[in-house]
């Protein structure tokens, strides 16, 4: 499968081979070895690399809150961090209809300054 894919790459649209009208069929052979090339320089790369066994998760679920009780969700992020943000807040209640809800765009920030805006709207809401 590898080889494959890393031959593909050679034919790629980025590719001379692809996009010349002037290349020959002899060019087959170039083609060829390049991809034999890229082939033994993955296989030679990848014994190197060592495998690590990742940590167990806790899956993590949303829960309806308590009858008589409402939840406040907010949530704030950015594009980079530093960039385009933008930070919003819902209240749901015990059925999961929305009680209030706000979001606002804010310019450029960081991720933790649009959680901080996220989470002081959603106060306000409440």
């Amino acid at each position: 499968m590898i080889p494959f894919l890393l031959g593909c790459m050679q034919i790629s649209p980025q590719n001379a081979f692809i996009r010349d009208p002037n290349y020959h069929a002899y060019n087959l052979c170039s083609l060829a070895h390049h991809s034999t090339a890229s082939v033994a320089e993955f296989f030679a790369t990848s014994s190197r690399i060592k495998c690590y066994k990742l940590p167990n998760f806790t899956s993590i679920k949303w829960y309806l809150p308590d009858r008589e009780w409402v939840k406040l969700n907010c949530e704030g992020s950015s594009i980079g961090n530093l960039g385009s943000a933008g930070a919003g807040a819902i209240i749901l209640d015990s059925k999961g209809s929305q009680v209030a809800g706000c979001h606002r765009f804010l310019g450029s920030y960081s991720n933790m300054i649009a959680g901080l805006w996220a989470i002081r709207d959603g106060l306000q809401l409440a």
